[in-house]
């Protein structure tokens, strides 16, 4: 580690690595933080942007090695990748599947929520379930 002392709240290490990357931008470092802001002042995203999200695809043109002369690990790991082929294709195709279901779940409240939200703009009171 650095010369600095360790932190001995939650607090204090929050605080000192909000000072550290003050420093760091300042010194010309992250250069996309600016960024950074307009991300936390977006709206969530919608149900279309999420249904776009749901599937799961891995593209094997991913899997590199960014190591100096590491074509030989990128053959492996693609190797690898297609010995595997099967299992990844059925784990995705779950993962797709409950991401789906849970997209259907979520529209079907945000539909509910918006129905109580106009019964309650209009002064009706909501049914009892």
């Amino acid at each position: 580690m650095s010369g600095e002392t360790d932190p001995r709240t939650p607090e204090e290490a929050a605080s000192a690595a909000a000072e550290r990357a003050r420093a760091r931008v300042s010194a010309g470092g992250y250069a996309d933080a600016g960024r950074l802001d307009a991300l936390g002042a977006q709206e969530r995203a919608g149900l279309s942007r999420l249904q776009e999200w749901a599937p799961i695809e891995i593209e094997p043109e991913i899997a590199r090695s960014t190591r100096r002369l590491g074509a030989p690990i990128t053959r492996f790991k693609r190797f690898l990748l297609r010995m595997l082929l099967q299992y990844h294709n059925e784990e995705q195709a779950q993962i797709t599947r409950f991401n789906v279901h849970l997209l259907g779940y979520v529209a079907q409240l945000e539909g509910r929520v918006a129905e109580l939200e106009d019964r309650l703009a209009r002064g009706e009171r909501a049914p009892r379930e």
